[in-house]
């Protein structure tokens, strides 16, 4: 007689998020929806979701949509919600079965899946939150500015004793593989992996022309101390370029205050939050984004798809743009070397064609199919282990 049992690598992975079609949400359905069926039985638990994402095969939810929203409306709580969904994530679980956790669950979770013996592989979609607060307090203060993140003593001591419960950690960039490492995780406990794009839902076409009389600079994503504004607007206004800054999603206050100056130069745009990201990307001709602490930005992948160059700091290159290759990586800190940066950019045609022919090829390696089939590698040789 056949054996019926369902022999597939089990996979439950667990964000306390809402999940939608575009963000970190997008980074965990992206990897279950892509995995190979036929040896991977994968799912990724969400809070809640829009329509799209909650109608995914992999994607589940701690309770119906129409629930979620009446509880919402009802004034109920995040926190209880998270607890639910934590409470119908473990539900799921059976010998050999894979915790996958992503940030911000409670400590209880992973306290109970470590009691009951799962393997337990914590995501990681920023570097270690001790050195993310020492860097942003170092540049706050530099600025004069009043740090700009939420990270508390808890939240550091939270994620040590993450660490020390989690059988491994995935890092999504060298930077961010540094700062654990620093943190104190073995190496043999960490695995580099990646993030990605999705075709279907940004269907942008690469560059082919990159001349230009004034190239278009596009800075995606908040503007604040974090994503490195701040350093951005004062390189613009030194540089006189002819070419012109367009910044998409909303400008901290204390930022908008201190540079509104340079933020009504004729060729800067503040646009605020935009939906249309194709449209901002195909009319781009450079992306930047001189950030002082990231992850892999999801941003960062879009500009290689759309076959522009990038201009970035060492964090936000992701361990996806390499300097002269996809794109130039300066350490905004040295303002000659950015600036000079910021000019061959914009003056020279050339550059920016071999650079953005480059970035379009390494693009395609990162759609969701590749990134799953390289995840898929990775938890194989876990569970292998």
């Amino acid at each position: 007689m056949a054996d019926s049992r369902d022999n597939r690598i089990r996979i439950r992975a667990v964000s306390p998020l809402h999940g939608i079609s575009y963000g970190i949400p997008s980074c965990c359905y992206g990897v279950t929806e892509n995995l190979d069926r036929s040896r991977f039985d994968a799912q990724c638990w969400f809070t809640g979701a829009d329509a799209s994402v909650a109608m995914l095969s992999t994607v589940r939810l701690a309770m119906p949509r129409l629930a979620n929203r009446a509880y919402y409306k009802m004034g109920g709580s995040r926190e209880m919600l998270r607890s639910l969904v934590e409470w119908r994530y473990l539900r799921q679980f059976r010998p050999g079965t894979m915790a996958w956790v992503w940030p911000d669950m409670t400590p209880d979770l992973l306290r109970t899946l470590k009691r009951r013996g799962y393997v337990i592989a914590l995501e990681r979609i920023n570097s270690s939150v001790r050195s993310a607060r020492e860097l942003l307090d170092s540049k706050a203060a530099q600025l004069g500015l009043a740090p700009d993140h939420r990270i508390t003593s808890k939240s550091i001591e939270f994620e040590e004793l993450e660490l020390e419960l989690a059988d491994y950690v995935f890092v999504c960039s060298p930077f961010v593989e540094d700062s654990f490492l620093k943190a104190g995780v073995p190496p043999e406990r960490l695995r580099r992996c990646t993030y990605g794009w999705d075709p279907h839902t940004f269907p942008v076409k690469p560059r082919e022309d990159h001349a230009c009389a004034k190239p278009v600079f596009l800075f995606v994503g908040i503007g604040s101390i974090r994503k490195g504004l701040p350093d951005l607007l004062e390189h613009w206004d030194r540089a006189n370029l002819p070419a012109r800054l367009r910044i998409v999603g909303p400008v901290d206050p204390p930022v908008a205050k201190r540079y509104a100056r340079v933020l009504s130069r004729p060729d800067v745009e503040a646009v605020g939050m935009k939906l249309n990201m194709v449209e901002e990307y195909t009319n781009a001709h450079v992306f930047v984004l001189p950030s002082i602490e990231e992850g892999s930005p999801l941003v960062t992948y879009l500009a290689l798809a759309s076959g522009i160059p990038s201009l970035v700091s060492y964090p936000a290159a992701g361990g996806i743009v390499h300097d002269d290759i996809e794109g130039l990586i300066r350490d905004p800190a040295h303002k000659s070397g950015f600036q000079e940066a910021l000019a061959r950019l914009a003056t020279d045609a050339q550059l920016r064609e071999r650079l953005g022919r480059a970035a379009s090829a390494v693009g395609a390696r990162y759609t969701w199919p590749r990134v799953a089939n390289e995840r898929g590698k990775i938890f194989a040789a876990i569970h292998r282990s």
